[in-house]
C-alpha cells in the first residue's frame, strides 16, 4: 500500500503537497477526500497528513510543477490556490462540518 510506504519514509519528517482539483474547491469537498475511511474505519490520508514533523502544503489547483530546487508552482487558473494555515488546520481537524444547519427566512432550522 502506497500510504504505508509514505508513512515509513516520513518517520523523520518531510513535506507533503496535497493538491485537490477543481472538484475540491470548497473546504467540505477537501475534507471529504481527506477523511475517507477504509474497511477498518481508519482515515489513511488524514493520518498521513497529520504525522508529527511533517510539513503540509494544501492547495486547490489545476496542476503543479515541482522544480529541481524544491520550489512548487501551482497552476491556479481561477482556482483557490494554496490554502492558508487556518484553512488547512480546520480541514485536517474536520471542523468544516461543525457549522449549524441553515435557517429559513422565518428563523426555523432546516433538517
Amino acid at each position: 500500500m502506497a500510504i504505508v510506504k509514505l508513512k515509513s519514509e516520513l518517520v523523520d519528517g518531510g513535506r507533503i503537497i496535497f493538491v485537490g482539483g477543481i472538484d475540491c474547491a470548497s473546504d467540505m469537498a477537501f475534507s471529504l477526500s481527506i477523511h475517507q475511511t477504509d474497511d477498518e474505519e481508519h482515515k489513511p490520508l488524514q493520518e498521513l497528513l497529520t504525522l508529527p514533523g511533517t510539513e503540509i502544503m494544501m492547495a486547490v489547483a489545476l496542476g503543479l510543477t515541482i522544480h529541481p530546487n524544491g520550489e512548487v508552482a501551482l497552476d491556479v487558473a481561477g482556482s483557490r490556490g494554496e490554502l492558508n494555515q487556518q484553512e488547512c488546520s480546520s480541514i485536517l481537524r474536520d471542523e468544516v462540518w461543525s457549522c449549524s444547519l441553515p435557517h429559513n427566512a422565518a428563523g426555523r432550522q432546516f433538517n
